[in-house]
């Protein structure tokens, strides 16, 4: 039975949410009684989920794409820093904690982090509040516009850098983390797999990819129901996968 890692449910997960930045899968959804609440708890999910076990660990060697995250690093970390802190310093205070500049497997540890805390600015989730949509206008008016945080997410699906690093007396508390962010994720992208007809929206979302050797889209998510199926059944009995690169 194919079953994905953390590591590939986290990369779906902060797809799926960066997708819906997209007034089309947006507009789908929200006739389904998709909201911005809704979009805010799955940030919030993955964010739990994610920090619990975030640790520099590398899983796979590529130095080209690892040598990209470094440049996306000392490049824009000084812009973000420079603008919030002048038009918003509470938020850049709250936004630039802990990012700084790093080397080696580090660097993709603060860039996944800078992505996904756009995505939680641009979303007007928590801490951020209502200003941070404000705020992540104003960066993609600096230059780190949507295409620049694919670029950087096409990298990071290269470089895996997230690891089991969870203690014993907390592997309860992470699982529990882990299982909410991902039934959201079930319910949701199978919502929208159903009610979205846009094969170009449908990839944004990281449900469709093209081959580089195939001429036709290819379903990214083949496992996703059997995934679904048998996650209820099994909740109490399975132990967590170790985390691994995405392939």
């Amino acid at each position: 039975m194919s079953r994905f890692t953390v590591n590939q449910k986290a990369q779906r997960v902060l797809k799926f949410t960066m997708g819906l930045r997209s007034n089309k899968a947006y507009s789908v959804l929200a006739q389904h009684g998709f909201r911005e609440d809704d979009l805010r708890e799955g940030l919030e999910l993955l964010s739990a989920a994610v920090h619990k076990r975030l640790a520099p660990k590398p899983v796979r060697n590529d130095g080209q794409a690892l040598q990209q995250l470094d440049k996306f690093e000392n490049f824009w970390f000084p812009i973000v820093r420079a603008t919030l802190s002048r038009h918003y310093p509470e938020i850049g205070e709250q936004f630039m904690h802990g990012l700084g500049a790093t080397s080696g497997m580090k660097v993709s540890i603060t860039v996944s982090s800078l992505v996904q805390r756009l995505a939680q600015i641009e979303a007007g989730a928590a801490p951020y509040g209502p200003e941070g949509v404000q705020a992540r206008a104003l960066l993609a008016e600096r230059g780190l516009t949507a295409e620049v945080v694919e670029q950087a997410l096409a990298l990071l699906n290269e470089v895996s850098a997230f690891a089991e690093a969870v203690p014993d007396s907390q592997a309860e508390e992470v699982r529990k983390a882990e299982e909410a962010m991902w039934q959201w994720y079930l319910e949701w992208s199978a919502i929208a797999r159903q009610a979205i007809t846009s094969r170009s929206v449908l990839r944004s979302l990281g449900f469709l990819q093209r081959s580089r050797n195939e001429e036709s889209d290819q379903d990214a998510d083949s496992a996703l129901q059997l995934e679904a199926d048998t996650n209820t059944s099994t909740a109490s009995t399975a132990t967590m996968p170790q985390l691994s690169a995405v392939n």
